[in-house]
């Protein structure tokens, strides 16, 4: 059988299943489905919505399964979302989320948020051992 041109255009989703990245808790498993236009996912809280289109938009990696998103589509977010964990964390995410070293040394770290207009962060004590990032400001969060 071929795959027609519109078919290779669809997100789709073939025996997904979805682990909570820091503790590898399952999510949902065996999620199967194609997307083919103007779909909206509904669940009760918690049933997952979130954590898929988290892998669908690939900030989480932790799933096993089929999935194919075509390079043009985007997901944009209501609200900015940070991770919880450390600065090196956070510059890295979502590539080394899963690793717990990131090579990045303090002064590269430091380049990076002057880089980005972020240097405030500084002059602060517990720049390195801060893990929840909510006193950011919205603005903030998107550099």
């Amino acid at each position: 059988s071929s795959t027609s041109p519109l078919a290779s255009q669809l997100i789709s989703c073939d025996g997904v299943t979805i682990y909570e990245p820091n503790s590898g808790r399952l999510l949902l498993q065996n999620v199967g489905f194609v997307v083919d236009c103007n779909t909206l996912i509904m669940g009760p809280t918690g049933s997952g919505k979130t954590s898929l289109i988290r892998v669908l938009s690939k900030l989480w990696t932790a799933h096993v399964g089929s999935i194919r998103v075509p390079d043009d589509t985007f997901f944009i977010p209501q609200q900015i979302h940070l991770p919880l964990g450390s600065i090196f964390q956070q510059i890295t995410y979502p590539t080394l989320y899963i690793q717990q070293e990131s090579g990045l040394s303090k002064e590269r770290v430091e380049d990076i948020l002057r880089e980005v207009g972020l240097e405030a962060l500084l002059l602060r004590d517990d720049l390195y051992d801060i893990t929840d990032w909510e006193f950011l400001s919205p603005g903030q969060r998107q550099c």
